[in-house]
């Protein structure tokens, strides 16, 4: 999946402000590291590309160079079940 040239920008904003706040670098956060403080800084960064920015699931994976369901967990893992499912109904009712 090709992002638009908008979520491009998106996505680098986002890292930047994620490893300005986390103190993780930019690589490490893109990168494949599974320390737990790069895994949460690649999870809030995801979330706030899905949750912040509104970008499906797939364009976060694509973005991130991982899978939607990699997506996913991460979400449900950081805003918890019940909020990754209000934030579906929020969408579903705004198609």
């Amino acid at each position: 999946m090709k992002l638009s040239l908008l979520n491009e920008t998106r996505v680098r904003c986002a890292v930047d402000i994620v490893s300005e706040q986390t103190g993780i670098s930019v690589e490490a956060i893109l990168g494949r590291g599974t320390t737990f403080s790069v895994k949460n800084a690649r999870h809030r960064l995801m979330v706030m590309l899905f949750q912040g920015h509104g970008m499906s699931l797939a364009e976060v994976g694509a973005a991130l160079g991982r899978d939607h369901t990699t997506v996913i967990a991460a979400v449900r893992r950081t805003l918890g079940d019940e909020a990754y499912q209000a934030e579906l109904a929020r969408r579903r009712v705004a198609a």
